[in-house]
């Protein structure tokens, strides 16, 4: 795994994992008064819903970071895999969809109510201010020749707003059509997800895309950013870029942790930023009492509005995750055995079995004096064994006899019949 970025260990990785709190509660598309007449309609299911994947979220990265070197920073978007694993869930059944309920910590395991939660909180999120953006988008791209089930398809489209469209994977302008729609999602931060050949088991990709921009409500002044030392988990130095501002945050300290947070905007959508207290001493530590022992709603519940002063990195980097051992390891094995997965609800095969073939997630932040953009995709692709595709392209060659006939196409009145044994002019 590749990441550009600027190595800024510790203080870096906290703000990744104080991104956790807030991606999971708004989706852009009008104005922020929409989304608080319709925050309030939100049912108790719903309010479950939006706990249970901050909670998968926890997890999720707990995860990730296990499997990373001690100097890796990490970033990703729980909401954004989440809601893709919910797209692929409505072709579940039986021990797979059992599985990928316990696993995303769904209140309910049954798809309607799934299905309506999520497509509240999507409507309940909506925002778009002068200072803040936030879109979420959904596609399933289908492939040519395969018969997918109608309710599959109208779930999605119907609660996700899923974009569907039907490509010849085997042509080589597919790949293309979709890291398009990826980088129009994206802003441009994102430029692919898909490779250049598509393999010939998958029958469809679902995609999450999520892009955020914001201008925090007080910018940090450029004139006060300078080169200041950076002490890395190991203890080394490094130069880093330092941006400083001050007046009236909420802020708490702990034994376990210190946090401020930085609000965007009108003040919904803000950056809490995480630093080591004296009993976690150090990331693991910290990361383990936030996300594995329920700290961050401990501290959460200390904020308190203060006056005083923020030192913080500029930084810009890359992530990218791959999440089938991953999900695998934390309870969701079936969907991705090509033997055990049960997806009947997805697609109707002559043969062969449909799975999760590869989750993976992409991407971005960047945070300066101005504020912060960040975007995030997460793929599932559907594959299957043994599948027959119906293809239905051909390739006609009349080089040999052949009979013909002229007919009225509305009446089937046949008007004139012939065959031709040398096509020479008689």
């Amino acid at each position: 795994m590749k990441i550009r970025t600027m190595r800024l260990g510790i203080a870096v990785s906290a703000l990744l994992l104080a991104g956790i709190v807030y991606w999971g509660y708004h989706y852009s598309r009008d104005s922020s008064l929409h989304s608080a007449l319709a925050a309030s309609t939100l049912q108790a299911g719903d309010l479950e819903l939006i706990d249970g994947y901050n909670r998968f979220g926890n997890r999720l990265f707990l995860e990730a970071i296990s499997q990373s070197e001690a100097s890796a920073n990490r970033f990703l978007s729980p909401y954004s895999a989440a809601v893709a694993l919910s797209m692929a869930y409505n072709g579940a059944s039986g021990k797979t969809a059992e599985e990928m309920a316990r696993v995303l910590l769904y209140p309910s395991s049954v798809k309607e109510n799934v299905n309506r939660s999520n497509n509240a909180i999507l409507g309940a999120s909506i925002q778009r201010t002068e200072k803040t953006e936030l879109q979420i988008a959904n596609s399933i791209w289908l492939r040519k020749g395969i018969s997918f089930k109608p309710g599959f398809l109208a779930a999605n489209k119907s609660y996700y707003n899923s974009k569907l469209d039907t490509l010849d994977f085997a042509d080589s302008s597919a790949p293309r059509q979709i890291n398009d729609w990826v980088k129009q999602q994206t802003n441009g931060k994102i430029d692919s997800i898909v490779d250049p050949a598509i393999g010939e088991d998958v029958i469809s990709i679902l995609l999450n895309a999520v892009y955020f921009n914001g201008e925090w409500s007080t910018p940090f002044y450029p004139g006060y950013t300078k080169e200041q030392p950076f002490k890395r988990e190991d203890g080394t130095m490094a130069q880093v870029k330092m941006m400083h501002v001050g007046g009236e945050y909420a802020y708490a300290k702990t034994e376990q942790a210190e946090a401020v947070r930085l609000p965007y905007g009108d003040g919904r959508l803000g950056m809490t930023v995480y630093i080591p207290g004296k009993k976690t001493k150090a990331l693991p530590e910290l990361a383990e009492w936030l996300l594995g022992e329920g700290g961050l709603k401990k501290i959460s519940g200390e904020l308190r509005m203060k006056t005083g002063s923020i030192a913080l990195p500029r930084f810009k980097l890359e992530d990218k995750l791959e999440l089938n051992e991953i999900l695998k390891g934390m309870g969701m094995a079936s969907a991705f055995n090509p033997q055990q997965a049960d997806f009947g609800g997805i697609a109707a095969l002559v043969d062969g079995n449909i799975y999760l073939s590869k989750a993976m997630q992409k991407t971005y932040v960047e945070v300066n004096e101005r504020g912060t953009e960040a975007a995030a995709v997460t793929k599932i692709e559907i594959s299957a064994t043994g599948a027959q595709v119906v293809d239905d392209r051909f390739q006609f060659e009349a080089n040999r006899p052949f009979f013909f006939t002229i007919s009225d196409q509305d009446t089937g009145l046949i008007l004139f019949m012939g065959s031709v044994s040398d096509p020479r002019e008689s």
